[in-house]
């Protein structure tokens, strides 16, 4: 990246040029150093591209015409703050993974409940597999990847 110092030094040098070359190369001059500044105030962020993606749609979305998915945000947050929104691990239709004697077997998703009481979701598997909700991320797994390092894990 060139130096606010050598951007100085080089707009001194263009100053001799004939007006139509020094006027394009100090358009290219000011925009280079616009764009340098973007770029610093994006660096001290501390953000990723991703997460200052995610921040712009957000934002995007409150102050758009569309109230639609501010509304939605605003009704999933006030519902997470009033102990209201809870988050399925997974979904009917997903495959759950399951080590299990030194393998890694396949459970489809059926049906789901939340027990309100309990704290805890009651899942049905095919084929059967008792106290799913419970062993996620110890026995049973949402990905084949995370169930092949636990199975290595046990070896």
């Amino acid at each position: 990246m060139v130096s606010g110092e050598a951007l100085k030094k080089l707009q001194e040098q263009i100053a001799a040029w004939p007006m139509t070359q020094r006027f394009v190369v100090q358009q290219l001059i000011e925009d280079y150093s616009n764009i340098r500044k973007a770029l610093l105030a994006y660096e001290n962020t501390g953000l990723t591209p991703e997460q200052c993606e995610n921040a712009k749609v957000i934002i995007e979305a409150a102050f758009s015409d569309d109230t639609s998915k501010a509304e939605r945000i605003r009704e999933l947050l006030k519902a997470d703050k009033d102990g209201r929104l809870v988050v399925r691990p997974c979904k009917v239709g997903d495959t759950l993974f399951r080590v299990f004697a030194g393998e890694i077997l396949e459970h489809k998703v059926r049906n789901m409940r939340y027990l309100a009481i309990q704290g805890r979701w009651d899942i049905d598997t095919t084929p059967f597999c008792s106290h799913v909700e419970s062993s996620i991320g110890k026995t049973i797994f949402l990905t084949h990847e995370q169930a092949e390092k636990a199975l290595e894990a046990m070896k």
